[in-house]
């Protein structure tokens, strides 16, 4: 049962919410707690006892033995306070990492449901941002909570003394506390807006600053020399974050310590005024003694600690307001599934009258647009940056169903398959592949993620697809250079790993797909990465890459390439503007022939008329 539901999060929830992730824990912290709010109190008290009986024994009103029991309990309260210290300290590392482990995996869970509408709105993406610590927060707001309860206690433990013996001076304190509660809620609330307000300049920042960093841009960095450009944008964009935050914590701060001068006069007007009822009995001299140290620590948690708290506790109410509206984004049901097995069959795909905007548009990227694909045929989408050939394959993978029209597959709506259904039913290899940091072999066996779960001893059907999707790309040699061959650690995030071209990473990315058992193949821009010769024997062995009971849908700006389609779809404008074969196409003399002369004199159209039929 998930912790994080869709509803309205409060102080109360969130305290109850670290209960139920770590019940144990959480338990143990509440109770030490209690423990070190009440033994302020306790340990005044028998300080008060010690020193008065230990006068006492001076004045020969009192025998040896009767300090022993005062003394006792004060070694026992430090000796709690010096061990309960390393055990609240294993304990807060134990919790966090099981919040870790338990809330920060429902987050990434709740982010991979999302509807894909929100992975590319900016502002649903601040508002992640802002959330992706959550179970951080959530021990901090625990934390607080704890921490206000431990001083309320306190406090109320020397009241209660004070109140017994001088009941004037507690109305004296709370006269002088009420304003700093105030100061610290409104102080917590500014905190959070600042950082609320910088979310987008942290953002920016963040992405220049991998820039810099990452190893992807290095060569650009390097011919290009825009280094230290880059390094004044970042600088313009932390430094603006970093003043406005600045100016808060300052305002902050001077209201705080302003607060806090104040309770530091009121300590010592009471200290001076306890002397009274001391000269007269109404306190002991070791009650006396004790509670101006007592007082003291008052001040320094009224002032500091107890304002700090609340603090954390405005500026996490303010999180919570955030963590409600990222509860309230919309997900796709079953959309963390693994694809259905078996599969379902390609025999049909058809858009009838298609028309989509993207989310926040008005601008349509398809219209009217109307096509019909059949089993065991190879198609291929052209057209200029725009036109809506990637959209396409986002709406037949589900990404998006906030359609007009109709798409049907096998004749029955897209709209009427679960998430499992559409995953089993297509597998893509997109322009910007990932890059998987795992070994080489579970980078391809994701493609069969089904049978991966079965296993992969040395007989299973992925491990035997795998070799298979190997020996067809050329990456036999590519793996038997590595070290550990199939058990290569891919990527410089391992210390041992090792990073491959651009040319033969897209050829894993293609195994990938090779190897998902998928009856419908999407490749975009499936070459792009790939040198010359390595293109040319992808596309000798298309036919055997793509396996005869395969239909394939690949988008190519190389209409070289385009040969191999059964039949050519030309998108311009959101519209299916021609579609036939090659011949048929260059015999119109339309948009397709004059795309394909175009590229004549720089593409290697010999090259592919004699080795990539």
């Amino acid at each position: 049962m998930r912790l994080l539901t869709k509803k309205e999060y409060k102080a109360r929830g969130m305290f109850l919410l670290q209960f139920r992730a770590a019940p144990v824990h959480s338990s143990v912290l509440l109770l030490n707690t209690l423990l070190t709010a009440l033994l302020p109190s306790f340990s005044m008290l028998l300080t008060a006892a010690f020193i008065n009986t230990a006068l006492q024994i001076v004045e020969k009103q009192a025998e040896l033995s009767a300090v022993f029991w005062p003394l006792a309990g004060i070694v026992a309260s430090i000796v709690y306070q010096r061990l309960s210290g390393t055990v609240v300290e294993i304990v807060n590392v134990s919790l966090e990492n099981r919040n870790r482990r338990i809330i920060k995996a429902e987050l990434v869970d709740l982010r991979a449901s999302m509807e894909y509408r929100h992975v590319e709105n900016q502002d649903d993406q601040d508002l992640i941002n802002r959330v992706n610590m959550a179970d951080t927060k959530i021990y901090q707001m625990f934390s607080s909570l704890m921490g206000i309860g431990n001083i309320i206690v306190q406090i109320a433990g020397i009241l209660v003394i004070l109140l017994v013996h001088v009941w004037w001076a507690v109305v004296f304190l709370i006269v002088f506390c009420v304003p700093l509660f105030y100061i610290g809620i409104k102080a917590g609330r500014e905190n959070y807006e600042a950082d609320r307000e910088m979310t987008k300049l942290d953002r920016r920042a963040n992405y220049i600053s991998d820039v810099l960093k990452n190893r992807d841009s290095i060569e650009e960095r390097y011919i290009f020399g825009y280094t230290d450009q880059l390094n004044e944008k970042f600088h313009q964009f932390y430094e603006t974050a970093r003043l406005f935050r600045k100016k808060v914590e300052k305002r902050n701060f001077i209201k705080m310590k302003g607060g806090s001068l104040m309770i530091s006069l009121c300590t010592l007007i009471m200290g001076a005024v306890l002397i009274y009822p001391t000269a007269n009995g109404q306190l002991s001299i070791g009650l006396f003694v004790s509670l101006i140290p007592s007082l003291a620590n008052l001040v320094q948690m009224v002032s500091w600690n107890l304002n700090y708290n609340l603090l954390l506790i405005t500026s996490s109410r303010e999180f919570l307001r955030d963590l409600t509206k990222f509860m309230k984004l919309s997900d796709v049901p079953g959309v963390l599934s693994v694809p259905a097995s078996p599969p379902v069959t390609f025999e049909s795909l058809e858009f009838i009258n298609v028309g989509f905007r993207y989310p926040g548009t008005d601008k349509y990227i398809l219209k009217d647009m109307s096509f019909r694909m059949e089993r065991g045929r190879h198609y291929a989408l052209v057209g200029i940056n725009g036109a809506g050939k990637t959209t396409i394959t986002k709406l037949i993978t589900g990404l998006y169903d906030d359609f007009e029209g109709e798409i049907l597959i096998n004749g029955k709506s897209i709209r009427q398959y679960t998430q499992a259904e559409l995953k089993s039913f297509c597998s893509v290899v997109y322009q910007d592949f990932a890059r998987y940091y795992i070994s080489v072999f579970d980078n391809i066996a994701l493609g069969d993620v089904v049978g991966l779960q079965a296993g992969s001893t040395p007989d299973s059907p992925v491990r035997e697809r795998v070799h298979n999707a190997v020996e067809l790309l050329d990456l036999d040699d590519v793996i038997d250079k590595l070290p550990d061959k199939y058990n290569t650690m891919l990527g410089k995030v391992h210390e041992d790993g090792l990073d491959l071209s651009g040319g033969e990473w897209q050829r894993i990315a293609l195994a990938r797909a090779v190897v998902s058992p998928a009856s419908l193949l999407i490749l975009d821009e499936p070459t792009a990465a790939l040198d010359p010769i390595s293109e040319c024997n992808v596309y000798r062995e298309f036919e055997k890459i793509c396996g005869t009971d395969r239909t394939t849908i690949f988008i190519s700006h190389r209409l070289g390439s385009t040969k191999l389609a059964n039949e050519i779809l030309v998108v311009d404008d959101g519209r299916i503007a021609e579609r036939g074969t090659h011949d048929e196409l260059m015999a119109q003399d339309g948009l397709y022939a004059d795309m394909y002369r175009s590229q004549a004199d720089w593409y290697v159209q010999d090259r592919m008329e004699a080795g990539c039929r």
